[in-house]
């Protein structure tokens, strides 16, 4: 499969080709409620940078080929594959990613760096590499006690209460299968398409990381505008994120509670014991303590 068309420079005169946006992409992945709507909306505070609502297409994608695999392998073979081969279906799938971001980035026709937010699509990153060979990755890790938290308070509320585990034990175990397979794929993206950022790091200096991901995106940008950014997007002044499609054409307005999950308590003394002790192991890697002394 030939590569895609690099969108990397961003200071070319020529107008971006939506369709090479589209198949360049920076993901944002993580385990919900780990602030990856935050950063998407800085990010988009860039001019150069556009993006919607989730569009958990990897996660549907990787359920087909999932599937059409399965049954190829029965004895009397059927489905996708006795009519066509992988790469045709993954070209199919391809076009299919163009078509449906095509109103976004044309939405925004001088940007040149597509930012895609899906926190469940850690669990995809294999086909993402296949399916768009350019793209690139940020790994947002939060400490999964704040995770487990959030993910509980989610699981309450309407606008939470159909994906989030109820219970921290669920929670803690959601937050190591993210960060397990997102990890687990970054070798085969390599450092210049594979960054991982820890949220602790993003609150406490929002306009330095902002810029490291910009300059990882490919679009270094100044600390003062950067500075700029955070500031707009904190004022509630950023870009807004629209919602096209079925939904016409309006800006999304977030649940109340929402938010990033800064602010509110954390877990109690039982509810972090059981926490570390499925996810302190792997916190210990992002340089959180396994046994929970930072918190």
């Amino acid at each position: 499969m030939a590569p895609a068309p690099s969108t990397d420079d961003a200071n070319s005169d020529d107008p971006a080709d939506p369709s090479d946006v589209a198949v360049s992409p920076l993901l944002i992945v993580g385990a919900p409620r780990s602030g990856t709507t935050w950063l998407q909306r800085l990010l988009l505070g860039h001019p150069a940078c556009v993006g919607g609502q989730e569009s958990h297409l990897l996660a549907l994608f990787d359920g087909m080929m999932t599937e059409a695999r399965r049954k190829a392998e029965f004895e009397r073979p059927h489905g996708p594959f006795t009519l066509a081969t992988e790469k045709t279906m993954l070209d199919a799938l391809r076009r299919v990613w163009i078509e449906i971001l095509r109103p976004t980035l044309e939405s925004r026709p001088e940007a040149t760096r597509l930012v895609e937010k899906t926190p469940d699509h850690a669990l995809h990153l294999d086909l993402a590499d296949r399916l768009l060979p350019r793209c690139r990755v940020i790994h947002l890790v939060r400490h999964p006690a704040d995770v487990a938290a959030s993910l509980v308070r989610a699981s309450a509320r309407s606008w939470g209460r159909g994906w989030a585990p109820g219970s921290v034990e669920a929670a803690s175990r959601r937050w190591v299968e993210c960060v397990e397979a997102a990890e687990s794929a970054a070798p085969r993206f390599g450092a210049t398409r594979f960054m991982t950022m820890r949220y602790e790091d993003l609150r406490s200096d929002p306009g330095r990381m902002l810029g490291d991901a910009l300059e990882f995106a490919g679009l270094s940008t100044p600390a003062t505008e950067c500075d700029l950014i955070v500031t707009a997007e904190s004022r509630g002044e950023g870009p807004p994120i629209t919602l096209r499609g079925e939904f016409g054409d309006r800006s999304l307005v977030e649940p109340e509670g929402f938010g990033d999950g800064s602010g509110h308590p954390a877990l109690g003394r039982r509810d972090l014991r059981r926490c570390l002790a499925i996810a302190g192991p792997l916190a210990s890697r992002f340089g959180h303590d396994p046994k929970g002394g930072d918190r």
